[in-house]
């Protein structure tokens, strides 16, 4: 990622699920995420992403936990393109 600027990681669909629940373990709140793809070797951001703001009141835990549910759905739902590895960089 870094010959984009990413100073990041990314994975593809079923690690980034497993990141997911790893960091739910540990109560860590996914800030957001941006989706790239990758063809032929190439990796361009496909100008997709998602993010989620603590609520007023919200603990950290609860943060951790419903941030984590969007990531996953966000991820699961992705319709990823044929022909193409769509990567997901995950903002914690």
């Amino acid at each position: 990622m870094s010959e984009l600027g990413v100073h990041n990681w990314a994975f593809e669909k079923a690690e980034a699920l497993e990141v997911i629940s790893k960091l739910t373990e540990l109560s860590v709140p996914i800030l957001g995420g941006d989706v790239y793809q990758k063809r032929g070797g190439e990796i361009r951001p496909a100008y997709d992403n998602w993010y989620c703001n603590m609520e007023d009141g919200e603990t950290n835990s609860k943060f951790a936990m419903r941030s984590a549910s969007q990531a996953r759905r966000y991820v699961r739902l992705y319709s990823e393109p044929e022909k193409q590895k769509t990567l997901y960089a995950l903002v914690v």
